[in-house]
């Protein structure tokens, strides 16, 4: 009779992760989590592969304060990335206020950073640590090059695309979009 596998006799190998960031996905738009309109069966194939996780939240409902969120595990007023602009052309690193808002407004507004600085340790760098190899693929939406992911710890960026979204929009197929660039690595 063989023995049982357990964790100690398991092999030394790391698993495989997955993270998926979906920006406007309700919490039910998913068959996974009940939606009876869409069919989604490749990601509840994962999730029954997987881990599953049934109470997150969202650090913000905007798309760049919760990437820098997720990727930096700091809270985006921390970082100062309080708005969806990093895709921006103007590179703000330090957060201010406004000088002088509306007079209807009770409060000064933050100008928000543009940039994921390279000062924070991300996802991408803890993994690559940990001696994985790394990739993203969609969108950055944290900055254009030099704060990009192939500089935030990716070995791959994938459509590497500085905007809010792919270049020729998400309805125009992957084809007009889907070019990619990989750091070199010596092994």
């Amino acid at each position: 009779m063989a023995a049982p596998l357990t964790a100690s006799a398991a092999p030394d190998r790391k698993p495989n992760i997955v993270f998926i960031l979906a920006d406007d996905l309700g919490w039910r738009d998913t068959a996974l989590y009940g939606s009876t309109y869409y069919e989604t069966p490749n990601i509840d194939q994962s999730a029954t592969r997987g881990m599953m996780f049934r109470n997150a939240y969202a650090a913000s409902p905007l798309c760049s304060p919760t990437r820098a969120s997720i990727m930096t595990g700091l809270h985006p007023a921390r970082i100062g990335i309080t708005t969806p602009s990093a895709h921006l052309p103007q590179v703000i690193l330090q957060q201010t206020l406004q000088e002088k808002g509306p007079a209807i407004h009770k409060a000064l507004i933050p100008n928000s950073v543009t940039r994921l600085k390279l000062e924070y340790i991300t996802l991408g760098e803890s993994f690559k640590a940990a001696g994985y190899r790394t990739a993203h693929f969609g969108k950055w939406h944290l900055g254009l090059e030099p704060y990009d992911p192939l500089h935030q710890g990716f070995d791959i960026d994938m459509p590497h695309t500085p905007g809010p979204g792919p270049s020729g929009g998400y309805l125009g197929g992957p084809w007009k979009f889907w070019q990619h660039k990989e750091k070199l690595v010596s092994t």
